[in-house]
């Protein structure tokens, strides 16, 4: 029983790895989920859609609460001489 459940897992990872190493991971997910009956989903798909779909909405980062933009400083001292000038 053993050597039947180890045997298929070599297999499994070598397959793998003959997907995942040097080349993109599309079509992996598929394969899984069709070799093991449960949804997998492929992360860099999911990413680029999401980021996709939030260009296509025009949605953008928030910028109130932790997200505004720092307040002006005021540079004194030694520092003066970096702080930012009007155009």
């Amino acid at each position: 029983m053993f050597h039947g459940y180890w045997k298929s897992s070599i297999l499994r990872f070598e397959s793998w790895t003959k997907h995942s190493i040097g080349a993109s991971m599309a079509g992996l997910a598929a394969e899984l989920s069709h070799a093991h009956g449960l949804p997998v989903v492929d992360g860099v798909a999911a990413a680029v859609k999401l980021a996709e779909s939030l260009a296509v909405l025009g949605l953008k980062t928030s910028k109130l609460g932790a997200y505004a933009s720092p307040l002006a400083r005021t540079y004194t001292g030694m520092f003066a001489e970096f702080a930012p000038r009007a155009a």
